[in-house]
């Protein structure tokens, strides 16, 4: 499903892992995963525009993670380009764009969107700007391939997309699928309303849809404490091994301004979450 990977090492997990979550989702035969590092240029260089490519060595991250990859029969190599500090997410986006994989692999530190805001992070300004799906991994998330996939659905475009993304994972991997949507209940009148309904018959039509192809089932979920909340509830009550949903790549600012769902899942959670423009 997945034959062009990109693997960005940004310094949690560990590399061994980062490949690790590759692999689960790909085959040796069909994928050629690139491993990326992007490390800072030491002090006192002068600034310059472009990245400077380094040949990796065999102690370095990206190679260590290379290696492991092609040890299990897959095409891989490291690259390393060393770019001015605070270029790092802006590097790692550019050979994203430049050479289109369908997959992005990053770790993540789990921090909210304000301590994302606070401290730059790398993995949350690459999100608002890819256009290809992106697996976030944290430290100490299970790194099997996938049996159980958590869907979480609100009928946007985006959603949509990761309900396709995950009906082509399924398939390939032989997972299951558990459709979840999460419906906040109104206020009215000082009393809250609570109407599953509709919504109720949108999951039905996914699901129907999905069971053509994969073993699926589907649920609607009422929370008032907000949906990333109950999407990480429903994937602990389901099982679930990764958490599938759409992203709409909100900045950071706008993450900390109006929050961002995505963001706040994986912050929450500490499954993996495969994140779908």
């Amino acid at each position: 499903m997945f034959e062009r990977v990109v693997i960005a090492l940004n310094g949690s997990p560990p590399p061994k892992a980062l490949a690790q979550a590759a692999m689960a989702l790909t085959y040796p035969r069909q994928s050629e995963i690139t491993v990326l590092t992007v490390p800072p240029a030491p002090p006192g260089l002068a600034a310059r525009r472009e990245p400077v490519e380094i040949a990796p060595g065999p102690s370095d991250s990206a190679e260590i993670a290379a290696g492991i990859l092609r040890k299990s029969g897959y095409r891989a190599r490291a690259r390393i380009h060393q770019v001015d500090r605070g270029g790092v997410a802006d590097e790692i986006i550019r050979y994203v764009d430049e050479h289109g994989p369908d997959l992005l692999v990053m770790g993540s530190r789990g921090l909210t969107d304000l301590q994302a805001l606070v401290t730059a992070s790398v993995s949350h300004q690459v999100l608002a700007h890819v256009l290809c799906p992106v697996l976030i991994v944290r430290e100490g998330a299970g790194l099997d391939p996938p049996r159980r996939l958590l869907l979480a659905f609100d009928d946007s475009n985006h959603s949509r997309r990761a309900a396709r993304v995950a009906a082509d994972l399924a398939r390939s991997t032989g997972a299951e699928v558990e459709v979840v949507s999460v419906k906040r209940p109104l206020l009215a009148e000082g009393a809250f309303v609570i109407d599953t309904e509709d919504c109720r018959r949108r999951v039905d039509h996914l699901v129907a849809g999905l069971r053509e192809e994969v073993v699926a089932s589907g649920s609607v979920k009422v929370s008032i404490s907000g949906r990333a909340p109950a999407i990480v509830q429903a994937a602990e009550e389901a099982g679930a091994d990764l958490i599938v949903m759409g992203s709409r790549g909100l900045s950071r600012i706008a993450g900390a301004v109006i929050g961002s769902v995505s963001h706040e899942v994986i912050h929450l959670s500490n499954r993996q979450v495969l994140l779908v423009p």
